[in-house]
């Protein structure tokens, strides 16, 4: 016979059966807790790595695109980690009609270096470039450009973008 405490309590079947559902509605919510968290994390990761890569690829593309000369000793082309001088009408000093600006990567992160500047991080801090490869096409002719091989990583997600620039080379 179950042990009843008075005729208004419980009995230790009852108190069993509710102990039991309370742990598995705990567990359950628990469990879409944690899954809430992993979720949010992923989409922080690609958000991260997408946001990053686009950012440096929209800052280099343009740096390109207004360039008027690829400053070949100094680029490193076809090659990880590459590395790329450009010389460029924006931006100049007041004293001087063109200037330099170089792309490269430090401790897996990419930084963009303007003549007489101090070197500027282009991607997040937390993410990592572990693809930065440049091509020079068509090099020597009227229409030179660049191609851009870049792939961002944070944590366990990672983007890679490839884009084709043509210089102004007017």
């Amino acid at each position: 016979m179950p042990f009843i405490i008075t005729k208004k309590g419980f009995t230790l079947l009852g108190l069993l059966v509710y102990a039991g559902l309370v742990v598995i509605v705990g567990l359950f919510i628990t469990e879409f807790t944690l899954q809430i968290i992993k979720i949010h994390s992923e989409i922080t990761a690609i958000g991260e790595t997408s946001d990053s890569a686009q950012r440096a690829e929209e800052i280099i593309t343009q740096e390109i695109h207004h360039a008027v000369n690829v400053y070949a000793p100094t680029s490193v082309f076809n090659v990880h980690p590459g590395q790329l001088s450009l010389e460029t009408t924006r931006y100049t000093p007041s004293d001087e009609d063109r200037t330099f600006v170089d792309f490269y990567l430090d401790d897996d992160h990419l930084y963009m270096k303007r003549e007489g500047a101090a070197a500027k991080l282009i991607t997040s801090e937390q993410t990592t470039v572990s693809n930065f490869v440049l091509t020079y096409l068509n090099a020597g002719t009227a229409y030179p450009a660049i191609r851009l091989s870049l792939t961002v990583a944070y944590r366990s997600y990672q983007t890679t973008l490839v884009s084709t620039v043509s210089l102004r080379s007017y």
